[in-house]
């Protein structure tokens, strides 16, 4: 039997803060949702008549995680990272311990994982012994280890380099269309105010100044000829 999903009148209604922006909260209460849809109502609704309870507390320990998460990351300091915490390797290069069998890796996922549950989980839930060891479980299997698999896919890392070069080719295209097709001054003028795009930007400053260059170059040869 197929099992519809549809997200609590709660969730929708309610009006969220922000946790890092429009786009990737979109995006991050998508995994939520097909994660709870394929992986706890499949179970799930048999044995309960919950009409939304469940899905509003896992979603706010969720947001609260992500929350955690972001607050965390602002705090590095990358140059500190890059300059000081950054040792030059001794040579031949140390492989790591984790990469010597696959009962390693686990056990360095294990660690991970245990570790992104106690610095994210909110403390009340942290306390429980049970849920820590069911979550690490499910972190480490379900979502640590098909993503350093997936990392470590030497045709998945090309694929998305071609697909960031393809689409770095298409937007320049689309910049280079708009900027040449503008009907007016008016509308090259918006153009350029209505744009965020720093690449297309810096992109358009050089095609500016080399056609000024050529305009230049090219009103400057009828003197030059009556010089000669």
């Amino acid at each position: 039997n197929t099992i519809r999903f549809t997200v609590p009148l709660l969730e929708s209604a309610q009006t969220r803060r922000v946790v890092v922006s429009h786009n990737v909260d979109k995006a991050l209460k998508e995994v939520f949702d097909y994660s709870y849809r394929d992986y706890i109502l499949s179970w799930y609704v048999p044995l309960s008549r919950d009409e939304g309870q469940l899905y509003q507390m896992l979603s706010e320990d969720f947001w609260e995680m992500a929350k955690q998460l972001r607050g965390r990351l602002a705090d590095i300091d990358m140059v500190n990272v890059v300059c000081n915490d950054t040792e030059e390797l001794p040579k031949p290069f140390p492989l790591h311990p984790c990469l010597q069998s696959t009962e390693e890796e686990l056990r360095f996922l294990h660690c991970c994982a245990r570790l992104l549950i106690l610095c994210l989980l909110p403390t009340r839930d942290a306390r429980s012994y049970s849920l820590r060891v069911v979550l690490v479980e499910v972190i480490t299997t379900k979502v640590l280890k098909p993503l350093v698999e997936v990392l470590s896919d030497p045709d998945f890392l090309n694929r998305m380099l071609l697909s960031q070069l393809e689409h770095r080719e298409q937007l320049n295209e689309h910049h280079k269309k708009a900027y040449t097709y503008a009907p007016s001054y008016e509308e090259f003028i918006k153009l350029i105010s209505s744009s965020s795009d720093i690449d297309f930007l810096k992109q358009l400053r050089y095609q500016i100044v080399v056609e000024i260059i050529q305009a230049t170059t090219i009103s400057s040869l009828p003197q030059l000829k009556k010089q000669k």
